[in-house]
């Protein structure tokens, strides 16, 4: 009895510095974007979109443009007015596509580079028993290039979700706050 609540309290005592030592990161990496001139920030995987393959990437959202820093040293921009979706989506919700027509429709309204690579990995799931803890979430950019072609790109993060829905309500809300009150020519 003694030894299960031990085990107990470990489990919490461990939680708990999971938990802080995630707030402190989380704040280091905004405070990071902040020092830059960005208003906010992210660190991320790149999965597909930009031809930079499987890198680490600092994503910062500055109030005119969305810039995407990779580890091989390449920088690419988005200007804001050309970004047209801009949101963190679950593995869960990429398999439920699958058996959805509502999700379907979700996800049918974004384009998702990777998607196949996302989706493909979990071909016959329904027969199998899902591997516990393997959540994946991804960050997706939908944006018009420079010659009006609507693009995408798509970024991963298992490790810290709440920075990445954070850094997703942040960019947006801001997106939001340039289009108040404007006439959009659709």
């Amino acid at each position: 009895m003694v030894w299960l609540l031990l085990f107990i309290v470990a489990i919490f005592i461990g939680a708990i510095v999971v938990l802080v030592n995630q707030a402190r990161k989380n704040k280091k990496i905004k405070q990071e974007a902040i020092g830059r001139g960005a208003y906010d920030g992210v660190v991320c995987k790149h999965i597909e979109g930009l031809g930079i393959g499987d890198k680490a990437c600092n994503v910062l959202a500055f109030d005119n443009e969305i810039q995407v820093e990779a580890a091989n040293k390449s920088t690419f921009r988005i200007p804001i007015e050309r970004v047209r979706a801009f949101v963190t989506k679950s593995q869960q919700e990429f398999e439920d596509v699958d058996r959805s027509v509502v999700g379907r429709a979700v996800v049918g309204t974004l384009l998702v580079p990777g998607l196949g690579t996302i989706v493909g990995g979990m071909s016959g799931l329904k027969n199998k028993k899902k591997k516990k803890g393997g959540k994946s979430f991804y960050l997706i950019i939908n944006y018009v290039d420079a010659s009006g072609e609507l693009k995408g790109v798509t970024f991963q993060d298992d490790l810290n979700i709440t920075r990445l829905t954070s850094f997703t309500k942040a960019v947006n809300d801001k997106l939001s706050s340039k289009s108040y009150g404007q006439v959009i020519d659709l």
